[in-house]
């Protein structure tokens, strides 16, 4: 491999990097602006509940509910929700409730 073939490839990784890192970057600001926009009226009693479903590699479906607070959080902690999300196939389910009733 000649010097330009590793400088051409070693460009192109560094570019998808980038990218790799503004996808990211702008999928935090859009958690974070859900989780901010669902986290409830404190004036009304009223929360949101999030159930999130998705696979894993192996074909194992996982299912949980959380409060929107905790969803960037599950994302840290569940490499294969993230793997998920970018390919589509994650699905996130919003219910809000009302302190006091039972659901």
């Amino acid at each position: 491999m000649s010097n330009l073939q590793a400088t051409l490839l070693i460009s192109l990784l560094l570019l998808i990097e980038i990218g790799i890192c503004i996808y990211v970057s702008h999928c935090e600001r859009d958690i974070a602006n859900l989780t901010s926009r669902l986290e409830g009226d404190e004036q009304t009693d009223t929360a949101t509940m999030l159930t999130v479903r998705w696979p894993d590699e192996y074909g194992t479906h996982w299912r949980t509910s959380i409060h929107p607070h905790e969803l960037a959080d599950l994302i840290r902690e569940q490499p294969s929700l993230a793997g998920a999300i970018r390919e589509g196939a994650a699905h996130v389910s919003i219910h809000p409730t009302t302190e006091g009733t039972l659901q």
